[in-house]
């Protein structure tokens, strides 16, 4: 009899055993499943966006390695301003160290900047000037250094290098009217920097920073929506010209989203315009 009691409790807890295995895998599966729902199958259907209230003629918000939630002429090529300087900050990262010492060879009269001849910055302060209150003189000094015809030679190698086939650029600050691209190569152009420079998108996403030379300055971004939402924006870059219109370029990320992507060329309000996207895009990750 006693024999067949232990023979009993054996079982029973062999059972127990069994059945927490099993409830551990099948936790661990819809863990796993919750994540990969969570990056990969998005219900486009249910994103609502009013496109009356976007005023960019030049749209696309789209998941990193996701799907498309809304676009509007996201192929159509048109000048980018100074979005350029995404790739700007590319090639001088591929060409240089972030610790690359320049030397101010003149003065620049910039308003926020102000570069004085003889100063000397690394390229890092130099990124942050660029990407942050997008910096003309600090794209100038960067491109100066090897050449801008050699430098600007290398942007458009590079973008034919990552496909990028709507993508020519005259001069690496963004303020001929022959630099273009569309929003479709800017978020192949994104993702690359995000795979392999992030520290492009981490510089642009700073509201300010104190610029130290011979005297201090401080720096604003242009993108004033970076202050506003700071959990939010992962990092950005602003443009305008006349030809191209105002121009924004963002990486959003909600806690319960991937990184997405938002893309605005040639519009009237790009801060209206993004902050209708960002309020839009939380209602849907909520």
């Amino acid at each position: 009899m006693l024999e067949f009691l232990m023979l009993v409790e054996f079982f029973k807890n062999l059972l127990i055993t069994n059945s927490n295995i099993l409830n551990a895998t099948l936790n661990a599966i819809d863990q796993k499943n919750a994540l990969y729902t969570t990056e990969s199958f998005v219900r486009v259907e249910n994103f609502k966006i009013d496109p009356s209230k976007i005023s960019a003629q030049n749209v696309l918000i789209k998941e990193l390695k996701g799907p498309v939630l809304y676009e509007k002429k996201s192929k159509e090529q048109r000048p980018i301003a100074s979005l350029t300087k995404l790739m700007t900050s590319l090639v001088a990262l591929n060409i240089y160290s972030e610790d690359e010492q320049f030397e101010i060879k003149s003065n620049y009269f910039e308003y926020q900047t102000k570069f004085k001849k003889g100063e000397i910055f690394h390229l890092r302060n130099l990124l942050k000037a660029l990407l942050i209150s997008s910096s003309n003189s600090a794209a100038d000094i960067i491109q100066s250094k090897i050449g801008n015809k050699v430098f600007v030679e290398n942007m458009n190698k590079l973008a034919k290098q990552l496909n990028l086939n709507q993508t020519t650029f005259e001069d690496a600050i963004g303020l001929s009217p022959n630099n273009k691209s569309s929003l479709r190569d800017l978020y192949n152009l994104s993702s690359y920097i995000l795979e392999n420079k992030p520290e492009i998108f981490k510089y642009s996403r700073e509201a300010g920073f104190i610029l130290e030379g011979k005297f201090r300055r401080y720096l604003y971004n242009t993108n004033k929506l970076t202050e506003k939402y700071p959990e939010i924006i992962f990092g950005s870059k602003t443009g305008y010209t006349e030809e191209a219109g105002q121009c924004l370029v963002m990486i959003i990320k909600f806690e319960k989203s991937p990184l997405i992507f938002v893309g605005l060329l040639n519009s009237k309000d790009r801060e209206s315009d993004g902050e209708y996207i960002i309020k839009a895009l939380r209602d849907y990750y909520k």
